[in-house]
């Protein structure tokens, strides 16, 4: 469910209204009808995807080139139509999320070091990764 995969919101008569590209709990791209901007009508009615998401414990990440934004407390519109205050939450959601994904490299990283300082090539292994 929340693997990375091209999702489509269709509506009853199967046409196509929303097309998101997700990676990593991440919309990277989402296009409406003819490679639009997705419309307000079909960004509300991404609520069902957000859920859906939600409900298998991930969240679903909408900052970026998208303009598409998911609040709190689940309520997803298109940027420009979002309430007074939202956009605030979502970017700071979503900057601790980006640091959050920094925190993990870095301690990745630090487990590469100790594994190259408990080996014999650990100086090659460390200059290799870039760690001083």
């Amino acid at each position: 469910m929340t693997g990375d995969a091209i999702w489509s919101l269709r509506d009853p008569a199967g046409m196509s209204r929303a097309t998101l590209d997700v990676r990593s709990c991440r919309v990277v791209m989402a296009k409406g009808k003819g490679n639009s901007d997705v419309s307000g009508k079909a960004a509300r009615r991404l609520k069902a995807l957000v859920a859906a998401f939600r409900a298998a414990g991930a969240d679903l990440d909408f900052a970026g080139e998208t303009g598409l934004v998911v609040a709190l407390n689940g309520y997803d519109c298109r940027e420009d139509q979002a309430p007074p205050g939202v956009m605030e939450a979502v970017w700071a959601r979503h900057r601790a999320a980006v640091e959050a994904g920094r925190e993990r490299a870095l301690a990745s990283r630090r487990g590469l070091l100790t594994l190259g300082v408990d080996s014999q090539a650990g100086d090659r292994m460390a200059g290799f990764y870039g760690i001083p």
